[in-house]
């Protein structure tokens, strides 16, 4: 066991998949929604691709009722799910800001994910 405890493998999983996320960040998409989320603070980008890294490990975590399990435990822990849903509602919030409601963009979604598969699974979590 390292230095990051009984959790070293899922912060290990996370990075990778916020590493994975930022390579496929079209910057100047990110640059304009982080203006736009807020033009006073110059960390917006760099929260937004920690988000995304952290919603697209646990999207895959998510159970058909929308609660999100802990992956050693195999139960759902304290404010996972909440967190999930407030972290899953910044990213469709910031994907619709960043071009038209008809047509939101997919450069700040975890790869590989539609806004709709993000909307349903942030939608799962908060009635869960």
């Amino acid at each position: 066991m390292g230095r990051l405890g009984p959790l070293e493998d899922l912060i290990n999983g996370a990075r990778v998949t916020t590493a994975a996320a930022s390579k496929n960040t079209n910057n100047s998409e990110m640059e304009q929604s982080s203006s736009s989320a807020s033009s006073s603070s110059s960390y917006t980008h760099e929260y937004l691709v920690l988000i995304r890294g952290i919603v697209g490990f646990f999207y895959s975590t998510q159970d058909t009722e929308g609660r999100i399990i802990d992956p050693y435990l195999k139960k759902e822990i304290q404010y996972s799910t909440p967190c999930y849903a407030w972290s899953a509602a910044i990213l469709l919030r910031e994907a619709s800001s960043v071009s038209s409601s008809s047509n939101p963009s997919s450069s700040i979604l975890p790869p590989n994910m539609t806004y709709e598969d993000l909307l349903s699974s942030a939608c799962l979590a908060l009635d869960s």
